[in-house]
């Protein structure tokens, strides 16, 4: 079924963007994606979580973010919210080295945008294409036909349209699991 209605999407033009979403051309300013997804998942900038539940990172241009959960009880939330004039935290923690990388490269995987190699080395200093276990994850996806380089250079990469049909596997297994060293309840939280 979802075959068949990508064939239709297609054949509209209408381009997967963040993975998941289809829209077509022209219906966001600056380019196939709404700004709010280029910021959370394609940048990675600092989102803050309101309501039970919500997750946010403060982020920035930093390669140590703190990743947030709030509490999900709602009425434990509400309570919280009344009573005490601190955030509505259930958790907190700072993610660094491999598990900040995968978690930032998993978000821009997901966006299906242009995934900028040099602004992870700017950012966590880390190659890519040339640093373990980013190159060997890297290699592998572009070999799958999951991941290619955008316009033949390996500047940029991207989803292939196979590498969106199962980013939650790939960020999952192959990013989080294989680069971050994280487990898949985690991936979920």
């Amino acid at each position: 079924m979802r075959e068949a209605m990508v064939d239709v999407l297609l054949d509209a033009n209408y381009e997967p963007s963040p993975c998941g979403w289809w829209s077509a051309p022209g219906s966001y300013p600056d380019g196939n994606i709404p700004q709010v997804s280029r910021n959370k998942w394609q940048n990675y900038d600092t989102m803050i979580g309101f309501g039970p539940g919500s997750y946010g990172w403060l982020a920035g241009i930093r390669p140590d973010p703190i990743q947030t959960r709030n509490i999900a009880d709602i009425s434990a939330h509400a309570r919280h919210v009344e009573s005490q004039s601190t955030a509505p935290l259930a958790s907190g923690r700072r993610l660094t080295g491999a598990e900040a990388v995968a978690t930032a490269l998993g978000f821009a995987f997901k966006s299906n945008q242009p995934i900028s190699v040099q602004r992870f080395a700017r950012i966590y200093g880390v190659n890519l294409l040339s640093d373990e276990p980013y190159a060997g994850v890297i290699e592998d996806l572009m070999a799958k036909g999951l991941l290619e380089p955008v316009n033949g250079s390996s500047e940029y990469l991207k989803p292939t349209l196979d590498g969106e049909t199962l980013h939650e596997e790939i960020i999952t297994t192959h990013i989080h699991g294989r680069i971050g060293g994280v487990v898949a309840a985690v991936c979920r939280r």
